[in-house]
């Protein structure tokens, strides 16, 4: 299957092992793309994220794939 993929400036599409899932890191929220289904993690959150276990990030994102656009804020 080919995966869409936005304009480099905007999101790119990211292998992760950890979630053993392919996900979109967006750069800019207002973008709107076809995602194809996956999880979306905005370069904003990293910072929070760096801060988790593993188990901790599977389960954000099954929360992302199952509630669109959801940002992680604590």
């Amino acid at each position: 299957m080919k995966k869409p993929m936005p304009p480099e400036d905007k999101a790119i599409l990211i292998e992760s092992t950890i979630l053993k899932a392919d996900v979109w890191l967006v750069f800019d929220p207002a973008y709107e793309f076809d995602d194809g289904g996956l999880a979306r993690f905005y370069a904003s959150e990293m910072p929070k994220l760096r801060t988790k276990t593993e188990e901790q990030l599977i389960g954000i994102h099954k929360i992302k794939v199952a509630f669109k656009n959801a940002m992680v804020v604590r």
